[in-house]
């Protein structure tokens, strides 16, 4: 009996035993589980918070270049303005530019236009500033970047466009349907014709900067001080006193006539009446004995 109660403890101490392993293993596992899932979950955050960080940053950043259209004004005092016109000339040309126009006033002074690239465009302007003193300067710089967007975008779309139209001409029968189709396709293609001028035109503009530089005489030394005082002075009392003597003339000259014709008609009239207003002599009373 006593072996009978000992085998059937030592079965329900298995038992107990096999138990407690089996629960300490679930709770075990249970905080493995736990703890990887929320290990994941802490991955899942950080990738959303990296992706996340990724796209402001990607929103500031903007990759693409802007286009910006330059142009510079500059007034440039130099001894030689025929010679350093040619110099700032040569220098368009010579970095892939040109002179888009020019006009000189004799050796008093010269104004060209050149269109240079407008990466290079600064260097440009340094190597003209050193031919001479720099009487005047001016920058302006605009930014074309949404119209040359916007401009590229409509090119896109008017061209969908145009294609789409031409299937459905392919497909007409109608001759009404036919003429209809026709003039809206002109009309698209015209349109994408000026969005394609106006393309053409900003990239010109984006790409070369507008330098207008003018070459103006310098002055200087004692000869042109001299000139600018005591014989600048007398060069103008001169011309001043040409312009009234010239004045004085036209006056004369204006009035003579008039002059002319009183005197014609004005002394023998005056004459007369001079002799009517005398008094007539009365005789004497011996004269009249």
């Amino acid at each position: 009996m006593r072996r009978v109660l000992a085998t059937v403890a030592a079965v329900l101490a298995v038992v107990v035993i096999a138990s407690c392993s089996a629960g300490n293993g679930d709770d075990s596992g249970d905080a493995t589980s736990a703890g990887s899932g929320a290990q994941e979950a802490s991955d899942g955050d950080s990738a959303d918070e990296g992706e996340a960080g990724g796209t402001d940053q990607a929103a500031r950043v903007d990759p693409s270049p802007r286009e910006i259209i330059h142009y510079v004004d500059l007034t440039i005092a130099v001894d030689d303005v025929e010679a350093d016109a040619q110099r700032a000339a040569a220098m368009a040309e010579t970095s892939g530019g040109y002179v888009a126009d020019e006009s000189t006033d004799g050796a008093e002074s010269a104004t060209l236009t050149l269109r240079v690239p407008a990466d290079g465009h600064t260097q440009i302007v340094e190597q003209l500033e050193q031919l001479g003193e720099v009487r005047n300067r001016g920058r302006t710089a605009q930014d074309v970047t949404d119209e040359v967007v916007d401009v590229d975008a409509r090119i896109a779309s008017q061209r969908r466009s145009i294609d789409r139209i031409r299937v459905l001409l392919d497909q007409a029968v109608d001759i009404d349907d036919i003429v209809r189709i026709e003039s809206e396709l002109a009309s698209r293609e015209a349109e994408l014709d000026s969005l394609l001028q106006r393309q053409e035109e900003l990239s010109g503009l984006t790409s070369l900067a507008t330098v207008t530089v003018t070459f103006v005489a310098s002055g200087g030394g004692a000869d042109d001080a001299l000139d600018a005082g005591f014989l600048g002075g007398l060069g103008a009392g001169w011309n001043a006193f040409v312009g009234a003597a010239k004045v004085a003339s036209a006056v004369v000259g204006v009035l003579l006539p008039f002059a002319l014709t009183a005197a014609v008609l004005g002394v023998p009239l005056w004459w007369g009446l001079r002799r009517r207003r005398q008094p007539t002599t009365m005789p004497t009373g011996a004269d009249q004995a």
